[in-house]
């Protein structure tokens, strides 16, 4: 499947405009770990290896120009003999992985129609870091489902006022305020 997400910082009104609209689905707790090598190659290239709920995963960007775009779109992996093939290791657990980051998020799952909307809350157990964090995601199963795809998200966005208040994606967040070293070696 091919992830195509926006994230954003909306405001008070825009939320409650947003979770009158939709159907509530679920709320979940998430706890990620983030792993990469210690000269970060893998989230510098915009690949995220993770393991969520004990669960590792791995998200590959179609679009590595990471400055520019106003959508991210990333093919998720979630089976491991797949992911151990893309990144070239015989298994995740004997790589020489590290951990680079250790989040736990507390997620109000939305739908609306074909959109499944996240609000989250992100902390980390090992600082006082602290963000909120709305997505918009559509699914498409193909590369040339993307354009209508990246349109409906446009269109959606200016109808509930939230287009121009793009945010960070937790982890980036974290990294801006948390681990400032990650966050400068992502700006080169």
């Amino acid at each position: 499947m091919i992830e195509i997400e926006k994230k954003l910082n909306p405001s008070n009104e825009s939320v409650e405009l947003v979770k009158k609209d939709t159907i509530f689905v679920t709320h979940k707790i998430m706890n990620d770990i983030l792993y990469d090598y210690e000269d970060l190659s893998l989230i510098k290239n915009d690949v995220w290896l993770r393991k969520r709920n004990g669960k590792f995963d791995l998200k590959v960007s179609k679009d590595k120009d990471r400055k520019t775009r106003f959508l991210d779109v990333y093919d998720e992996i979630e089976d491991e003999s797949k992911i151990c093939e893309i990144l070239n290791v015989v298994s995740i657990k004997d790589a020489n992985f590290i951990e680079i980051a250790s989040l736990t998020t507390k997620r109000e799952k939305y739908k609306f129609g074909e959109f499944n909307i996240d609000l989250d809350i992100v902390t980390s157990a090992a600082d006082d870091f602290v963000y909120n964090l709305l997505e918009v995601e559509l699914m498409v199963e193909s590369e040339s489902d993307i354009p209508i795809a990246c349109e409906k998200m446009k269109k959606f966005m200016d109808e509930y006022d939230i287009a121009d208040k793009s945010a960070n994606a937790k982890i980036i967040q974290y990294f801006y305020e948390k681990k400032r070293h990650i966050f400068d070696a992502l700006q080169q």
